[in-house]
């Protein structure tokens, strides 16, 4: 058994000082530090006062550190798993974008290999965000427009085993029949889309959950026509929010705490391949994107992803809507497991789920990453081996 003393540790949504945290590949008990059973401690992590938080889970990631997902190879991924590690990330969606069906089914592939593998060396895989090709041309963003076409639910059954989450438009052909019919085993969140609010509320009466980066790539919010927007703000779905201050102007973070709570707020990065590398030119499903700064734009201007960080984006969360941590936090795995079904075994710090942790220090900076109770990086000394 492994333990992490001198730390503050956040479980019941608030942070407690004076814990042992006992683990092995799950959390075995969290006990006072003069009760802890010592003797059955083989490792420890002495901390002095730095966080102890859930693992980060990103449900919206294209890649990282010059790697992407439509690589559609094995090493891609695993590269990017073992990347992420360096900002807490401890599980997450690989995401395609819209390409041909044949580069699509081949990412697919590559993520359904490293989930089948014993692979534990970075973060990990839960499977795949599928973000497009159902969606709307009208709303593509930085998707490729000849590629988009009608729901195609032949990609649904082969992949039914690889496939988390669904991004589609729900105003396209065949978009109502497949949320209907299978969001029993996908989760399908309304994304580059032109859709009324009513037909996104259809949508949502469907079976869909929630809406992808919320303003972004969809029909925004008028008096007269509330659009996507309206919808995701007067109701209790979950929302996708990135917080680069870049897709989304920061004073709105506010607005946005404001009508959903931190119950339904689901912070991720949508980063690419630059994500961690230099300004210049990068690919993202086969398009040139120019990174400068904290702008990932197409030649035309358009938005096309990003390169934040994970904890970054959480800073930037806080410092603007001044909602205190405990809250926030809930909006970096909690949130997420449960909108992927799997608050039974991720997203808190509680007994009998997995032991993913980030351990942050007071600046906010990731000093150490435990996966399945396994130690896979810290700060002064780099990635290590499980």
């Amino acid at each position: 058994m492994k333990a992490i003393t001198g730390g503050k540790l956040y479980y019941n949504h608030q942070f407690h000082d004076k814990k042992t945290l006992l683990y092995s590949e799950k959390i075995v008990s969290i006990c006072e530090d003069d009760q802890c059973p010592k003797e059955e401690v083989e490792e420890e992590i002495r901390l002095q006062g730095e966080l102890v938080l859930p693992g980060f889970i990103d449900l919206h990631i294209h890649g990282y550190h010059d790697y992407d997902t439509m690589d559609g190879t094995v090493a891609s991924i695993q590269h990017i798993s073992r990347a992420l590690l360096q900002n807490g990330v401890t599980s997450f969606l690989p995401t395609t974008m819209t390409m041909s069906k044949a580069k699509i089914t081949k990412a697919l592939e590559a993520i359904r290999s490293v989930q089948q593998s014993s692979w534990n060396s970075g973060a990990r895989v839960l499977g795949a965000h599928m973000e497009g090709p159902f969606i709307n041309k009208a709303k593509k963003g930085a998707q490729s427009s000849k590629d988009i076409i009608p729901v195609d639910e032949e990609i649904m059954k082969a992949y039914d085993d690889v496939i988390k989450l669904i991004t589609l438009a729900p105003e396209i052909p065949g978009a109502m029949e497949a949320i209907e019919k299978w969001s029993n085993k996908f989760v399908f969140s309304l994304g580059h889309t032109s859709a009324t609010y009513e037909q996104a509320k259809e949508g949502m009466e469907k079976g869909a959950k929630g809406v992808t980066h919320l303003f972004n790539a969809m029909s925004p919010m008028n008096h007269r026509e509330p659009g996507v927007v309206g919808l995701a703000l007067t109701t209790d779905c979950y929302a996708e929010l990135i917080c680069d201050n870049f897709h989304v102007n920061p004073s709105i973070y506010k607005l946005v705490m404001t009508a959903k709570g931190d119950e339904r707020i689901l912070l991720v990065t949508d980063c690419i391949r630059a994500g961690g590398m230099e300004d210049g030119m990068y690919d993202l499903g086969g398009q040139e994107v120019m990174v400068k700064g904290i702008r990932c734009t197409l030649k035309d201007g358009t938005i096309a992803g990003s390169i934040l960080n994970y904890p970054e984006g959480v800073r930037n969360f806080s410092t603007h809507t001044q909602a205190g941590l405990e809250s926030v936090l809930k909006m970096t795995s909690e949130n997420q497991a449960a909108y992927l079904g799997m608050k039974d075994i991720l997203g808190q710090i509680a007994v009998d789920q997995y032991a993913d942790f980030a351990i942050l220090d007071q600046a906010f900076n990731v000093t150490h990453t435990i996966v399945s109770g396994q130690l896979l990086y810290t700060k002064s000394e780099g990635l290590l081996a499980p």
